[in-house]
């Protein structure tokens, strides 16, 4: 998709592209990623999911979803790292070193997930319980190497994104989608090698197809440039710290769950949480394309009032997505995981909750990325993290499952409120620095 070019009036001169036009452009570019996006996801936590724990037993497949999440946390963290710093500042870069940029990115992307993902499994396995260290190999290698070849997918995605190649980027996901229904063969055989392999392919085959659609940027012989490297790395751990905090508080509450109660305990709360987390995915790629949309501005895009309609439009949001989380994940627990459901849902409210605050700190969260100090938003998403960890472990060996679901839930909505006045000064802040007085004193 190309959007919308500046048009010609009857004297020549270029007008800018209608509202009309510019709605359905957007509308385009929302529709490709939100249904890209959620296909997969669709497939794994509504069809793939619930038949693991049919076959697997809720304590098996509990470890298998333990170590996923690690293998998922971790295994992206340099690479959305990479990935925020390309959207941020790449179109800074003269054109003709921007593809260097991210073939560099996607060598540095690989070789320090790979380092991340070594020493993480070693530390993780000594904290597991029985359950996974029972399975560690058939898990551990598997889902790691889907980690892996992951973070290198987010590096061609990401490039996808930054050209509009929406379309593109929906096929990658059809493709992904369709290799991940190859465990609607291996999950009934119970064999945790094979449907560990199944998630590594589904990664693995549009990893090509997405570098071949890229040709101009990854058909370049030379990938690694030492100028880029050191750019690319003094300016990714900002993002990397993002990522790894917003990322952790989602994979916080079955971590340290799973430590400290057990696999069986995971399932009980993932059968909730995955459910729930459903409804909050199309936030997730709306706060995708917001970030995406704003990588090409040089100047503050939300002034005055388009700031304030930016954050009531939020709020609405976040007040739908609880309910609708609420009211239909009820439903949908009950009948993926009938085995599950009685210890479930009566904490799942506050996973409801958790859901709609996450929708506030969703899209407060990439115009904070491109206009305010990366240091402070590393500082506001750490210190968040740090309340929900310390709220697990004083719940969790008091309520387990339950206890979990509720530190989730408060830790939630401590961090919507952080960021909704993080906003309020980052606008403020930008509505300084673009007013006439200051613009007269520089």
């Amino acid at each position: 998709m190309t959007g919308s070019s500046p048009k010609q009036d009857h004297r020549g001169e270029q007008t800018a592209p209608s509202l009309l036009a510019r709605a359905r452009r957007l509308g385009g570019y929302a529709f490709w990623t939100s249904a890209g996006f959620f296909l997969p996801v669709a497939v794994d936590r509504l069809v793939i999911c619930p038949l693991l724990n049919k076959h697997l037993g809720p304590e098996v497949f509990g470890a298998f979803i333990w170590v996923i999440g690690i293998m998922n946390l971790f295994g992206s963290v340099v690479a959305n790292g990479l990935a925020i710093l390309l959207m941020r500042d790449l179109v800074r870069q003269p054109k003709e070193s921007a593809g260097q940029w991210v073939r560099t990115a996607m060598l540095l992307s690989g070789g320090l997930s790979s380092v991340v993902l070594i020493i993480v499994s070693l530390i993780s396995h000594a904290a597991a319980d029985d359950a996974v260290q029972r399975h560690a190999l058939a898990t551990y290698i598997p889902l790691g190497i889907y980690a892996l070849v992951r973070s290198f997918e987010l590096i061609v995605i990401t490039d996808l994104r930054m050209r509009r190649r929406f379309v593109g980027v929906f096929v990658l996901r059809v493709i992904e989608c369709v290799a991940l229904l190859g465990n609607l063969l291996i999950v009934p055989t119970q064999n945790l090698w094979g449907i560990g392999m199944v998630y590594a392919v589904s990664v693995l085959l549009p990893l090509p197809v997405g570098m071949r659609w890229n040709r101009e940027v990854f058909g370049s012989r030379q990938w690694w440039d030492s100028r880029a490297a050191k750019a690319l790395l003094m300016g990714c751990f900002g993002g990397a710290g993002i990522t790894f905090f917003e990322q952790a508080r989602v994979y916080a509450s079955r971590t340290v769950l799973g430590s400290l109660s057990g696999s069986a305990e995971v399932a009980i709360l993932y059968a909730g949480t995955s459910v729930g987390n459903m409804f909050v995915m199309p936030v997730g790629v709306l706060a995708s394309l917001v970030l995406s949309l704003l990588a090409g501005k040089k100047t503050f895009a939300l002034p005055g009032r388009r700031g304030l309609t930016y954050a009531l439009l939020t709020a609405g949001l976040a007040v739908a997505v609880g309910t609708a989380s609420f009211v239909c994940g009820r439903w949908l627990v009950a009948i993926l995981y009938p085995q599950l459901a009685p210890q479930t849902l009566p904490f799942y409210h506050w996973i409801a909750l958790a859901n709609g605050c996450t929708t506030v700190i969703a899209m407060m969260r990439p115009v904070a990325i491109k206009y305010a100090p990366m240091k402070l938003v590393v500082y506001l998403s750490g210190f968040t993290l740090v309340v929900q960890l310390g709220a697990l472990a004083v719940m969790v060996p008091l309520a387990q499952a339950r206890g979990a679901a509720l530190s989730l839930a408060g830790s939630s909505l401590l961090a919507a409120l952080l960021w909704l006045v993080f906003f309020h000064w980052v606008c403020r802040a930008a509505g300084r620095e673009s007013s006439p007085a200051a613009k007269a004193v520089d």
